[in-house]
């Protein structure tokens, strides 16, 4: 069983399924904090279903077949903490990621990044970064400049170990 919105319970399929309704129902889910949207079969996420979800703490789009991320609904997303992205076939990083001032966990493992932005110190909240099982072979020179991370998930990744070992403990 997983959770939908603010701790509904609900099976994968019934997750699923649900969320053309959630179109619909758009004015009642400003409220939800989660949304768990793993292993839906989804190939993208629809800017006006992520437009409707502006308290979203938790963003789960795990286990599908998401090749990108919206550009435009990242904007939408002024409170998110946590993006969950493993299992897709994200190849790119949208620049608007980077301005989640707020986010705190970003695991995109199990994708297909290729090159993280310098960008990416502009994450002042972030603590958590999961990039395992990605064809990176090189970490931005910024990455140190990010003063809260503290788990860093570079698990087979084609990155030299001396990259590894010149990072900050």
């Amino acid at each position: 069983r997983a959770r939908v919105g603010g701790g509904v319970a609900a099976d994968s399929g019934e997750r699923c399924v649900a969320l053309e309704g959630l179109l619909i129902k758009s004015f009642e889910m400003k409220r939800h904090t989660n949304v768990n949207l793993s292993g839906c079969k989804i190939s993208r996420l629809p800017h006006a279903l992520l437009r409707t979800f502006s308290s979203v703490i938790t963003l789960d789009i795990s286990s599908n077949a998401i090749a990108e991320l919206p550009i435009r609904a990242l904007r939408h997303l002024p409170v998110l903490q946590e993006l969950r992205t493993a299992h897709n076939m994200i190849a790119t990083i949208p620049s608007p990621l980077y301005l989640l001032s707020t986010l705190s966990l970003l695991d995109l493992s199990h994708n297909r990044v290729s090159f993280l932005s310098p960008d990416i110190s502009r994450l002042p909240s972030l603590d958590t970064l999961i990039l395992a099982h990605n064809p990176l072979p090189l970490l931005p020179s910024t990455l140190p400049l990010l003063p809260n991370l503290t788990f860093l998930d570079v698990r087979h990744t084609p990155l030299p170990p001396h990259i590894l070992i010149s990072l900050p403990p």
